[in-house]
């Protein structure tokens, strides 16, 4: 199975008093099954949305994290988070009909 895993690339700046910052250059979710994946996965990814051909270009170093398995949000908590009182906007239509459109078609 396929983890979710967040990379993010920074690059590391000296200031004209010598204070170092480490900027962040981009971050990205990718799905790997493992962590190397994902990091090869990323850089390439970062190389191609920046236009160039070696992601070391923008950035020093990346940070890996793993990201917790997404849930899909049952119908059953719109409804709940949605509460009894949903009022009607101009069209007419109540505010939780608006919120079903948009979950079903996406």
């Amino acid at each position: 199975m396929a983890h979710i895993y967040r990379v993010s690339f920074f690059k590391t700046l000296f200031d004209s008093t010598g204070h170092r910052a480490d900027p962040c250059q981009g971050s990205m979710e990718v799905r790997a099954e493992t962590r190397d994946d994902a990091v090869e996965n990323a850089r390439h990814r970062f190389a191609e949305f920046k236009g160039i051909t070696n992601w070391s270009f923008y950035a020093d170093y990346e940070v890996v994290e793993e990201l917790p398995a997404r849930k899909r949000i049952s119908r059953s908590v719109w409804r709940k988070s949605l509460g009894d009182h949903a009022l009607n906007d101009r069209t007419g239509r109540s505010f939780r009909q608006k919120a079903w459109q948009r979950i079903i078609s996406a």
